[in-house]
């Protein structure tokens, strides 16, 4: 078996392995060139050696990634819990046997810091993924720069942010729900009228009374169905981010998928789905709900709108489980931890809110300092007829 003695020391060439890895398990890879750790290299289809630089081309898999069947897939897997518990692997560089915390099952070897994926287990399997298009360096100038533009956050945070190790990036399972509706509703319909009413005012302190157009709503009832299509209604697979954060990120452009292929994963973390196949797809349906609330209103006309009842069928659902790329920081302040996610296609920044409470002290002492000035620029202007 050839070696090649790199940063890391003696490591096989690419498609050697130097101990019998689980068949579960995917690898090496280390740069054929130096035995170094690969890493994917966001907006490309390579893998770069963070040493060398070496680039090795990724034989991208052709498939494209199909909707699967919601009704087959309930009836296969029924209410089967998601995977839980700790991943065994061992790495192909060094031949080191470890467990990938949950939910994780992909990252780096804690020994030798080569990527390590194990495709992931349980009664669904990712379809496909989004690959990075954000690399490291251009997510960390988001951050700092959505940090700069908080008014009152820690000044510190920013140096923090600019650390090496202030980021993770990490592909985070997301469902994808399908789904043609009809809808049959009740409801009322209001048009708005006016009447012509004397109605008591007061004008100059003497009471009388006054026309005025005083306005009224005529309801009648209103009924019939809606019909919407939709498509690739995301929720969120995950239960170590918060969810609220997470639902804020837009521009995943899902119809861009790719099939699910272990040479993305490189270099980065990568998690286990979390949420049941039926509890994801009942998110799913509420935020349509909210959709055809909308469609009904609209149906039902008028200046204002009372929905009674809406029996929403749902027909032809299919669903994706799909990997999406985001950066993580987690920064720290007061013994609290913020979050902030940016999205490693477009670049968006989404965060939970430091405050600093010395700056809104000045902001406050300031803003005092202020006032007072002006009541007493106020109190020293003599008030008297004007000269002449």
């Amino acid at each position: 078996m050839d070696l090649v003695v790199g940063p890391w020391g003696a490591r096989p060439v690419a498609g050697e392995i130097a101990v019998d890895a689980a068949p579960t398990e995917t690898g090496p890879f280390a740069c054929e060139n130096c035995g170094a750790v690969l890493r994917f290299s966001p907006g490309t289809e390579e893998l770069r050696c963070t040493y060398c630089g070496h680039v090795t081309g990724i034989d991208a898999a052709p498939a494209v990634v199909e909707e699967q069947d919601f009704d087959d897939a309930v009836a296969r897997v029924g209410d089967a819990a998601p995977p839980s518990g700790e991943v065994a692997a061992s790495c192909a560089g060094c031949g080191a046997g470890f467990t990938f915390a949950a939910p994780l099952h992909a990252g780096s070897c804690p020994f030798c810091g080569q990527s390590v994926v194990v495709p992931p287990d349980g009664a669904l399997t990712p379809t496909g993924l989004l690959p990075f298009l954000v690399g490291e360096e251009q997510a960390r100038a988001a951050v700092t720069d959505w940090l700069g533009k908080l008014w009152f956050a820690p000044g510190h945070l920013r140096t923090e942010a600019r650390g090496r190790d202030a980021l993770r990036g990490l592909y985070v399972p997301h469902f994808t729900f399908d789904s043609d509706t009809e809808t049959a509703f009740r409801g009322m319909r209001g048009d708005v009228y006016y009447e012509t009413r004397r109605v008591p005012v007061v004008v100059r302190g003497r009471r009388t009374t006054q026309l005025q157009q005083v306005p009224k709503v005529r309801w009648r009832p209103a009924s019939g169905r809606v019909a919407r299509r939709f498509d690739d209604v995301l929720v969120g697979a995950s239960t170590t981010l918060p969810e609220a954060l997470v639902a804020r990120l837009r521009g995943f452009d899902t119809h861009e998928a790719r099939a699910f292929q272990s040479d993305f994963l490189v270099g980065f973390e990568s998690e286990r789905y979390q949420l049941g196949l039926s509890e994801a797809f009942a998110r799913a349906r509420e935020l349509m709900r909210r959709v055809i609330q909308g469609d009904v209103r609209a149906r039902i006309g008028g200046d204002m709108q009372r929905i009674t009842a809406m029996d929403v069928h749902h027909r032809q659902r299919a669903f994706k489980l799909l990997l999406l790329p985001l950066w993580c920081a987690e920064l720290r302040f007061v013994n609290r931890r913020y979050r902030v996610l940016v999205n490693g296609r477009t670049g968006e920044v989404v965060g939970e809110r430091p405050w600093s409470f010395w700056k809104v002290a000045a902001a406050a002492a300031l803003a005092l300092v202020v006032a007072a000035g002006l009541v007493a620029l106020v109190l020293a202007t003599p008030v008297g007829p004007p000269a002449g």
